[in-house]
């Protein structure tokens, strides 16, 4: 009969414990559980972090970017004008290469949407509609 030490299952036990643990609390040491395709711009880049597979499960870079620098897709959803509360322009200059409407919602989102898209025209013409009433008469509508 062998003797096996369970001193190193116990240890791995452990560190595969604190792993969930901190994944399931939002402060997990492996930002990176699944990898991506999407290409980033190298001046949108500031930072990077290398993980290794281990206890986080994959190899990977950790890419941390300028923060709603540009957008790369657009939504497939319209929104109500109600909730936009603000818009700017993205056009297609330096780090970006896809012009783009981002709208702002009142809860601090931004929305990337299609220029050419007619929902998108009507929200603009909307949010300036807004902008006019509330330069005209000083007072802010709820929506």
């Amino acid at each position: 009969m062998r003797c096996v030490s369970i001193t190193p299952l116990l240890f791995l036990a452990t560190v595969l414990l604190a792993q969930v643990t901190l994944q399931q609390s939002g402060r997990s040491t492996c930002p990176c559980l699944k990898t991506s395709k999407t290409v980033l711009r190298r001046e949108n880049i500031r930072s990077y972090m290398i993980q290794k597979a281990g206890v986080c499960h994959i190899d990977a870079i950790v890419f941390k970017t300028v923060k709603g620098s540009c957008c790369l897709s657009y939504t497939k959803r319209p929104r109500p004008c109600a909730v936009l509360k603000g818009y700017d322009i993205q056009a297609i200059t330096g780090g970006c290469d896809l012009a783009a409407i981002i709208f702002h919602t009142g809860k601090g989102k931004s929305i990337c949407a299609d220029p050419a898209q007619s929902w998108t025209q009507s929200r603009v013409a909307c949010l300036k509609m807004k902008a006019a009433r509330v330069k005209d008469t000083g007072i802010r509508y709820p929506y």
